[in-house]
């Protein structure tokens, strides 16, 4: 999502680079760095673009992971699950 978003403002980047450069960072550094490649600074509803953009893709794509369903089903403590895959 945000290598589209950084390319869509003049960006010109691959996700290896959003990969190398933009993980566990603030969307505040990554606005500032796609102005810094791009000499131009992105617009001001940068934020909200990305964050819409991203819920709308959550929301249609999201799935969890095979079998936690069944996990969360069996513990008897209060949990919290996050996971990533690329």
């Amino acid at each position: 999502m945000i290598v589209n978003l950084a390319n869509a403002h003049g960006a010109a980047i691959d996700l290896d680079y959003a990969l190398t450069h933009f993980v566990d960072i603030s969307l505040d550094f990554v606005k500032r760095h796609i102005e810094s490649i791009s000499n131009k600074k992105p617009p001001a509803n940068f934020d909200t673009e990305y964050r819409s953009t991203s819920f709308n893709r959550f929301q249609r794509e999201l799935k969890p992971v095979k079998g936690i369903v069944e996990v969360l089903d069996r513990l008897e403590i209060p949990f919290c699950v996050s996971s990533i895959i690329l």
